[in-house]
């Protein structure tokens, strides 16, 4: 077991570094969602990472001293993706409440890089839009995109 966390926007971290990170796109034809991809990349047996990601990147192997079978994971992350699946469509489990209650950034000092400037500010809360709210020089702004990195890591 490793204890994770959810980097907003689509991250999980172990002990504040990225172990995963997960991307969605979205096919949208006359007006409806047509497809959803979902590509999901998992650092599993990394030993060692370069110096200028070694603070901010980890793996399985690295947070458990132990070799993964790639097979097993990937049959694992499908079946809890199955298994997951039908509460979400059904709205039984209350997913922002779970990223909010997870969330590695709430309350953290962080920079923020929403490609138009770089900030520093505190992270409030992640919304039900999705977006994320940040204190940045005393006001709250609220960001759809960008990076975010933990004040701790520069």
């Amino acid at each position: 077991y490793i204890p994770v966390k959810i980097k907003w926007p689509n991250d999980l971290v172990a002990a504040d570094r990225k172990i995963a990170g997960i991307l969605v796109e979205t096919i949208i034809q006359n007006n409806s969602l047509d497809a959803l991809i979902i590509g999901i990349g998992i650092n599993v047996n990394t030993k060692e990472y370069p110096k200028e990601i070694e603070n901010k990147a980890t793996s399985i192997y690295l947070e458990t001293s132990k070799k993964v079978n790639l097979k097993s994971l990937k049959e694992e992350v499908l079946r809890d993706l199955d298994y997951y699946y039908g509460p979400f469509l059904d709205s039984s489990i209350e997913y922002l409440d779970v990223c909010r209650r997870n969330s590695s950034l709430i309350n953290r000092e962080v920079w923020i890089d929403d490609f138009h400037s770089k900030r520093f500010g505190i992270v409030q809360d992640i919304l039900e839009s999705g977006n994320i709210l940040i204190l940045v020089n005393g006001e709250k702004e609220e960001f759809h995109s960008g990076e975010i990195t933990l004040h701790a890591n520069y």
